[in-house]
């Protein structure tokens, strides 16, 4: 631009037409002209444009040319037409696939486009706001994938997500009956899932329904299991050819009714608080409530020789922040054995969530134990699970 440019043209690029006008320098690949080698097409049901060496089902070349028009006082560009031919995308009505959608007025709860999943080439993308909804929206042009990255499914064993299906979303994927489903790959092995039959018995196939926002919760367990404890590779959702689908607050977590790890009187028992079985976010556990000055869950000592180390994950609510015990945090760890007594105390404690708690306790481990106690200040909980030594 500081040298006079104002426009800038290349040869086609087969699939690249584009035109771009960029701080007052317009950037132009010329329109290619045939189909031979690759090219783009249109659907003509979804609008989709994707590149391809074949002619696809449905869909029409766009071919044609570009004309410059050069101004005959000062050779400048006015303008950069591109013209397409009959039956290759000159007579396409492409108002039909205006955008009726609001843009989304806010930040989608859950996974994050790029951060956190991909989509592929034939769908397209774009964050938008729905049934008073800010989502994600997914046009397929062809059976196509939105890819989980694989660091936000190790561990997990539960999707939750909320969709929403539009009338006109009918199509079926490849040899099922469903309009779209959730594939889950482990080490080269793949399973599956077809059970929408089960979150809504009025929709045999898909039973979320159309026009509305639908949360679906699927256990992947099973599917787990049959890998025999494979290491997950990938996770997707499948959408079928000319589907629209909104997703939003897409999460993974771990669930269990099970808990975990040392067992109440046989591995450890309390003192002053209430226990209970219950679950805090999608993990069973003991909740403990501190009841007295003197709360604490004690260990069995006769399971503490030759241990050296403590580990438990425990879940503490954000309003039990700040009241702690004197000299210590919200809770701490003490100890006695025949070399003496003391605390330990955890470097970070998180409220709200689960985290796990490891305490090195090797020094004591030849000693003979007295007590080890996880000590709560008077009026705080704390659910417990996988308590562990080792």
């Amino acid at each position: 631009k500081a040298l006079g440019v104002d426009s800038v043209f290349v040869g086609h690029e087969h699939c690249n037409s584009a035109s771009v006008l960029y701080d007052g320098v317009r950037f132009q690949y010329g329109q290619k002209m045939a189909v031979y080698d690759r090219c783009n097409y249109v659907n003509l049901s979804t609008g989709i444009v994707e590149g391809s060496y074949e002619p696809i089902s449905g869909a029409v070349p766009i071919i044609g040319g570009t004309v410059l028009t050069l101004s005959k006082t000062d050779g400048s560009i006015s303008d950069a037409h591109i013209y397409l031919c009959k039956d290759a995308g000159g007579d396409v009505n492409w108002n039909q696939w205006a955008d009726t959608d609001d843009a989304a007025d806010g930040e989608i709860a859950g996974l994050q486009s790029g951060t956190d999943f991909t989509v592929g080439s034939a769908i397209r993308m774009r964050k938008v706001k729905i049934d008073g909804q800010n989502a994600y929206r997914f046009v397929a042009g062809a059976q196509a994938e939105v890819a989980i990255k694989k660091e936000n499914i190790l561990g997990k064993n539960t999707i939750t997500f909320d969709v929403y299906l539009p009338d006109k979303s009918v199509n079926v994927l490849q040899g099922m009956s469903a309009l779209f489903s959730l594939r889950m790959k482990f080490a080269g092995s793949d399973s599956q899932y077809r059970g929408y039959k089960k979150v809504d018995s009025a929709y045999p196939t898909l039973a979320v329904g159309h026009d509305q926002w639908k949360t679906v919760t699927v256990d992947l367990t099973q599917y787990i299991d049959k890998a025999n404890g494979a290491e997950w590779e990938g996770f997707y959702f499948v959408i079928a050819a000319g589907n629209t689908l909104y997703l939003k607050n897409i999460t993974f977590s771990y669930e269990s009714n099970e808990i975990l790890g040392l067992k109440k009187d046989a591995g450890f028992t309390v003192s002053g608080v209430e226990i209970s079985e219950t679950k805090i976010a999608g993990i069973q556990s003991y909740m403990v409530k501190a009841t007295s000055e003197t709360a604490k869950v004690l260990l069995t000592p006769s399971l503490l020789n030759g241990k050296t180390t403590l580990t438990f994950d425990a879940y503490i609510p954000e309003d039990c922040r700040g009241n702690m015990l004197a000299g210590h945090k919200e809770f701490t760890l003490r100890w006695k054995n025949s070399l003496g007594n003391g605390y330990l105390e955890a470097s970070e404690i998180k409220f709200g969530e689960w985290a796990t708690y490891t305490f090195d306790i090797s020094a004591y481990s030849d000693s003979t134990w007295t007590e080890l106690s996880v000590q709560i200040r008077q009026g705080n909980i704390m659910y417990l699970n996988n308590i562990m030594l080792t």
